[in-house]
């Protein structure tokens, strides 16, 4: 039995709905339709997966029947063929390559410049000044994960880095990128190649860091090289890690600061947890396992505003979902932004609520609460993320708060991630 699904009036209908707003109609259609939805459009058309079993299957169970879809393999176009894209063997050698970098040992030996460089970004502050949260955020966590990379400070080149970003950003937003071929010379196409020329000036300007230089630890570009990495291997694993090392946690502390902006009690009760572990002191790495609430937050706007908000896998042979027929070759979407916020799982989903992470342990949601992927592919970078995003909440709420300078509703624009679709604009006033 085939999954049920829109039937479009005209060719374009579904495409033209999906484009208006896609959030939107994905949660149209699994209200319409169910958990397994197929959607017809021009040139791209998949099929929404959205109960828990059926992620689980597709994930992990049933793992070796699947690979990365169509739209994660254009990502290629600008992460060549770093982890988050290959497949197979060559891709366990790279996870088994990279696994090192990402030990807890390690990471706690980097953590200090998670506060060490917040600092310095809040440090460019004045009281009453109006900053853009997400461009800050950026700016401070670009700066962590290159210095982790190459042991290089890129304040200077983040605006470079930053307009490339905005560049792929928008390419990949717009469903008609994945329609037309790579090689037509389009606007967007044109436009991406020349943003992925520029990142590749970057990863060379960078990678001639000195790897010595107050640095007592190896950089990470040391560990992959010394794992055997070189050539278009490397450089692709470093193009991987600096943007998805910095972008999604940003986002991940941009929409954090946003729903503690709105909730005062939770705010009150952030301040009052950083306050009894840390006094007056700056916050530390070793703070990190007591600050609990702090936890709660992030982990409670992953689940909200998820910036890794659609996996994609490709089906490599007929096979059956939820007691629906599957194809071979068929594109499948799991959304964490739809899997986040249904009531079979989270109770009042739509509600900003910390304290529910008191009652519920992650593995209790697996493959329902899927902020950083499930399964053998889950993100090598997990732990690294969620110790930079709670070391610099803390870091950022001892000293600041931050009025939102509007009240309107958040806009997104999906991408590769879930970035605001206007500057998230705040006021900052010292604390």
């Amino acid at each position: 039995m085939s999954p049920p699904g829109p039937t479009p009036r005209l060719y374009f209908d579904n495409l033209i709905r999906y484009s208006r707003n896609p959030l939107g109609f994905l949660e149209e259609m699994v209200r319409q339709y169910g958990d397994t939805v197929f959607v017809e459009m021009p040139g791209y058309s998949f099929y929404i997966i959205n109960d828990r079993k059926s992620v689980e299957e597709v994930l992990r169970n049933k793992d070796g029947l699947f690979i990365k879809d169509k739209a994660s393999h254009m990502v290629s176009r600008v992460v060549g063929n770093g982890l988050i894209i290959s497949e197979g063997d060559f891709w366990k050698g790279q996870r088994k390559a990279a696994q090192p970098a990402f030990h807890p040992g390690c990471i706690a030996g980097w953590a200090g410049h998670f506060t060490e460089y917040c600092r310095e970004r809040m440090g460019t502050w004045h009281d009453g000044q109006v900053i853009v949260i997400q461009d800050e955020m950026m700016k401070t966590t670009l700066r962590i994960i290159a210095k982790i990379i190459f042991n290089v400070d890129v304040t200077k080149q983040s605006a470079e880095v930053g307009e490339a970003m905005v560049d792929v950003t928008d390419y990949f937003s717009s469903i008609l990128n994945f329609i037309f071929p790579e090689w037509l010379p389009t606007p967007a196409n044109i436009k991406l190649k020349r943003s992925v020329r520029e990142l590749n000036r970057l990863i060379v300007e960078f990678g001639k860091g000195d790897a010595s230089a107050g640095e007592a630890a190896p950089t990470m570009q040391d560990m992959l090289r010394s794992a055997g990495l070189g050539g278009d291997q490397l450089r692709d694993e470093l193009v991987t890690f600096l943007l998805a090392g910095h972008e999604t946690t940003a986002l991940a502390l941009s929409f954090s600061i946003y729903l503690l902006s709105k909730h005062p009690e939770a705010l009150e009760k952030l301040r009052a947890e950083i306050k009894q572990v840390a006094g007056g002191r700056p916050i530390a790495v070793e703070d990190y396992k007591q600050l609990a609430f702090t936890k709660r937050v992030f982990q409670e706007a992953l689940r909200l505003y998820p910036p890794a908000w659609s996996l994609g896998r490709e089906a490599l042979q007929d096979c059956e979902l939820s007691g629906f027929s599957i194809p071979a070759h068929a594109q499948l979407a799991i959304t964490s932004w739809l899997l986040h916020r249904d009531e079979r799982y989270f109770k009042d989903p739509l509600v900003f609520k910390p304290e529910r992470w008191e009652s519920i342990a992650e593995h209790d949601l697996s493959f329902a609460y899927i902020p950083f992927g499930a399964g053998p592919r889950a993100c090598i970078g997990r732990e690294f993320a969620m110790m930079e995003g709670v070391l610099i909440l803390g870091t950022l709420f001892q000293t600041w708060n931050f009025e939102l300078v509007s009240n309107t509703p958040l806009e997104f624009q999906p991408s590769i991630t879930l970035r605001p679709k206007k500057p998230l604009e705040a006021r900052v006033k010292k604390f």
